[in-house]
């Protein structure tokens, strides 16, 4: 049976504070393509759980938010638009929701992969594998599992820091993620925050900061080549953190 929209009054209608979606741009032009056209699209709900009458909204947070907007501005429109015959929704229940969501909000750039990798995580937790995750959501795996890494690996503090950035370094934010954990065996944020505000924020191993050609320096001694002479007692211990510096984790302690 196909879903109808339902009018719903705006005051009964909230945005979801898990949603992964964390900044809204364009609100000030989507309120005025609704002033000028109306509300095209209905909004996603599911019922508030434990708030009869209330819901949450899935999908549409830029449209709620430009509706919210136009109210803000103009009491009038926000007598005759929104308040007489309420707002056109799509009300589904929570089964689901979580899938809709996610998916919704992997093709959108304002959307940072290490909040999607806390709803993959989330979903993972429940018994989901990432394989799976991947397919409902039309990810590579791979990217899948790059989200999880930055959500898991980046620290409070350094992930609000890179929130913040209109459009942060992701393979930079992916080196802060590869970082050795602290004593208590959580990321280090301190050390990652001291790597974001430093004044070099170039990604680690870019020719510009000089460590990648430190690093291929230091590979070409550990086989017996080039000018810098490593003992060979210490050529193993050396490859070892060349390796890690590269990324290539496998083998070195999660």
């Amino acid at each position: 049976m196909k879903l109808k929209p339902r009018a719903i009054f705006f005051d009964r209608l909230s945005l979801d504070p898990e949603n992964a979606r964390r900044k809204y741009f364009g609100i000030d032009r989507l309120a005025k393509s609704i002033r000028q056209n109306g509300l095209i699209q209905s909004i996603e709900v599911r019922p508030m759980p434990g708030h009869r009458g209330k819901f949450i909204v899935n999908a549409g947070n830029r449209r709620f938010l430009a509706i919210r907007l136009l109210r803000e501005q103009d009491r009038a429109l926000r007598r005759a638009l929104f308040l007489a015959d309420g707002i056109p929704c799509m009300v589904r229940g929570p089964e689901g929701a979580a899938w809709r969501q996610l998916a919704e909000n992997t093709g959108r750039e304002d959307v940072h992969p290490w909040d999607l990798g806390a709803k993959i995580v989330a979903l993972r937790d429940k018994g989901h594998t990432q394989r799976e995750i991947a397919d409902k959501i039309d990810l590579a795996e791979a990217q899948v599992s790059r989200c999880v890494r930055l959500h898991l690996g980046l620290g409070p503090r350094a992930r609000a820091l890179l929130s913040a950035q209109r459009k942060p370094n992701l393979d930079f934010a992916l080196r802060l993620a590869m970082l050795p954990p602290n004593d208590d065996g959580q990321p280090d944020d301190v050390r990652q925050v001291q790597l974001l505000t430093s004044k070099v924020k170039r990604p680690l191993g870019t020719k510009k900061d000089g460590l990648a050609s430190r690093v291929a320096r230091l590979d070409r001694a550990c086989s017996g080549r080039g000018r810098l002479h490593i003992p060979r007692i210490a050529r193993p211990h050396v490859a070892a953190a060349v390796r890690y510096v590269r990324g290539e984790t496998e083998g070195f302690g999660s």
